[in-house]
């Protein structure tokens, strides 16, 4: 199989399905034993941002946008910009967002707030018991 014949795959199926299998695979991979994976009880996370760039097409063009002169005349190809959330001990994906090319790193950071909010990020001890991480004294 080849790349293409994994773009038209992908394309067929849709983002939304894309979306759906990563919301349900993407979960922290750490435990407790994970080193550098936990600080003082805490989950340590990191966020990382990137771009890519997109086929040249109208399409992406019109979505994602791209570099352009002073001008405004469009140059380069469009391009996607990409912020991760990710577990600093394992380095795996837990969210992420993206937007085109003139959305900022800051923006999509926002947006992933919200993702580390849930239970799942905390500590383990809740489920282990108290004594399943080190604790320092204050």
């Amino acid at each position: 199989m080849n790349r293409s014949s994994l773009g038209r795959a992908r394309a067929r199926l849709g983002e939304d399905v894309l979306e759906t299998v990563f919301r349900q695979v993407a979960d922290p991979l750490a435990t407790r034993d994970t080193p550098g994976a936990w600080w003082r009880g805490l989950r340590l996370l990191a966020l990382d941002g990137t771009q890519f760039d997109l086929p040249d097409s109208t399409s992406n063009g019109d979505t994602f946008d791209g570099p352009s002169t002073t001008g405004g005349v469009p140059f380069g190809f469009p391009q996607v910009r990409a912020m991760v959330l990710a577990g600093i001990g394992t380095h795996g994906v837990l969210d992420a967002r993206l937007g085109g090319y003139r959305d900022g790193e800051r923006r999509l950071a926002y947006q992933l707030a919200g993702s580390t909010s849930s239970g799942a990020w905390s500590s383990p001890t809740a489920a282990s018991g108290p004594s399943s991480l080190p604790t320092s004294s204050p």
